[in-house]
């Protein structure tokens, strides 16, 4: 009987700043996932993780000279793997490992990879390759906080992939960021180049008002406050923007600049009571 993939595993196959988890290819596969991103921050911020590891990954692929001649000898590898999983990817590797400066470690007999598909057999290649580049630049790479206009330019973008009627009515009732007044009416996920994106359509209880709320898992520095919000200025759209960010969730807040509605009506700067 084949295992279902656990939800770590699934977050290791999707590719970093990909649409991989909400390709329709990928639906039945990566569906705890996906439903776990949609319901729970704490998975949003470990998939965020996940794509900043993979990341460092690519730049470190990026840096590392490869021995002339073995992505073909790595090919006819996967090839052959189906019949002795990873035996020929060893193989290739043991032939460079002195060019590459790679230390083989043999698998063992009875070991059976859940997978001998290419992209399983590469990146075991890689994780052989990049051990040591990975370690160092783990290490030694340092991002800079995001800027101000980064993150006007970031929101912008969000706000813009939105569409609240297409969003999909909760079946029970969804926890909002501690300091939100108001009930989700709608929820969507999207995509972006910083991650995923879960947005939700709020309305104030016994009124009229909307708002749109985006959480964003990451381990990026904004230059906003942890509470109530920080005004974000420059968007356009015809809309008024507050953000904060809490236990490495960025939350977004909106509201149309034409419709009466203020942002302290859903985050009060003073505490209600």
């Amino acid at each position: 009987m084949n295992q279902r993939p656990t939800i770590r595993e699934q977050m290791d196959a999707c590719r970093p700043d990909s649409d991989d988890l909400f390709l329709p290819e990928h639906a039945a596969d990566l569906a705890e996932l996906q439903a776990a991103c949609r319901d729970r921050a704490e998975v949003r911020a470990q998939f965020e993780h996940s794509q900043q590891d993979g990341r460092v990954i690519r730049g470190a692929m990026q840096d590392v000279v490869l021995p002339v001649g073995l992505e073909a000898r790595l090919l006819a590898a996967v090839q052959a793997a189906q019949a002795q999983p990873l035996a020929g990817v060893q193989q290739a590797v043991r032939e460079d490992s002195s060019a590459a400066n790679i230390q083989v470690v043999p698998a063992k007999k009875s070991r059976r990879w859940f997978s001998t598909t290419v992209v399983g057999s590469l990146a075991s290649m890689a994780a052989l390759v990049l051990l040591g580049v990975w370690g160092i630049q783990s290490l030694t790479r340092n991002e800079q906080p995001i800027t101000r206009d980064q993150l006007a330019s970031q929101v912008q973008d969000w706000l813009q992939s939105v569409d609240v009627k297409t969003m999909t009515k909760p079946t029970k009732t969804v926890v909002l960021p501690r300091g939100v007044l108001g009930s989700v009416t709608g929820s969507s996920s999207i995509t972006s180049r910083q991650g995923p994106v879960t947005a939700y359509s709020v309305k104030l209880r016994g009124g009229g008002s909307n708002a749109t709320v985006l959480a964003i898992p990451t381990s990026r520095e904004y230059p906003v406050s942890a509470t109530p919000y920080s005004t974000v200025p420059g968007i356009s759209g015809g809309w008024n923007v507050g953000a904060w960010q809490q236990d490495r969730i960025l939350y977004i807040i909106a509201v149309p600049d034409n419709s009466g509605t203020t942002l302290d009506q859903f985050v009060p700067r003073q505490p209600i009571g």
